[in-house]
């Protein structure tokens, strides 16, 4: 009887000569399991690691997104803004359209909601008149309150909105003669809730929401000086 390398085990005496002839066998046979085990070492090193970076990604996003939250939960409660526009009318005549909760849809920009219903009630004009609005779009739903009135110089509007959020915001004009003209500066604060808060982490509010009360004072403008 003989091995691959031509060793014949029938005339082996001994033991040991036995042995010497199945050496190669046995080396080639180690060094395979050797590499085996090297190469499922490596393989295994390498799901590890790249098991080790996916988690390191994770907890730097995750913590990324806690820091945002923390930052944005840290901001005001209250958004100011203000605006103004010098309008080539008279005060009473831009007071007017202002005191007037009726007139507010002629240049009171809604973000040409066309499904927007109105109802009025309390007086016509000044302390007291009121507006409630719904709609299916944009606009949303919600009420504007005339609480001060100073003629031809002062009006404050309260506004609460139910739909698309529950908010409540106050709206003051202030109109003063530049001779023959008058000049209209529209303050405004309201509630900053926490996802407006977020926004304000990657956008100007101020602009944004600005953008609102510069189309309306132009609105007013137009309107007025006609």
């Amino acid at each position: 009887m003989k091995n691959r390398e031509g060793h014949d085990f029938s005339r082996a005496d001994t033991g040991q000569e036995r042995i010497r002839a199945l050496a190669p066998e046995v080396v080639v046979y180690t060094n395979t399991l050797a590499a085996c085990h090297i190469a499922n070492a490596s393989a295994t090193a390498r799901v590890d690691n790249r098991g080790f970076m996916i988690l390191k990604v994770l907890s730097i996003v995750a913590l990324l997104i806690a820091l945002v939250m923390l930052y944005a939960a840290c901001q005001p409660s209250t958004l100011r803004l203000q605006r103004s526009v010098v309008i080539d009318a008279h005060p009473d005549k831009v007071f007017a359209l202002i005191n007037d909760l009726h007139r507010w849809p002629d240049w009171n920009q809604d973000g040409d909601d066309s499904t927007v219903t109105r109802t009025f009630s309390g007086p016509d004009s000044g302390v007291g008149a009121e507006s409630q609005w719904d709609s299916r779009g944009k606009a949303g739903k919600g009420s504007m309150l005339i609480t001060e009135s100073q003629p031809f110089s002062r009006i404050v509007v309260k506004a609460d909105f139910v739909r698309p959020f529950g908010s409540h915001n106050l709206n003051e004009f202030a109109l003063e003669p530049a001779g023959a003209s008058t000049r209209v500066t529209w303050s405004w604060q309201g509630q900053n809730l926490y996802f407006m808060k977020l926004m304000g982490v990657f956008v100007n509010m101020d602009r944004m929401i600005g953008q609102h009360f510069e189309d309306s004072l132009a609105k007013l403008k137009s309107l007025a000086e006609k």
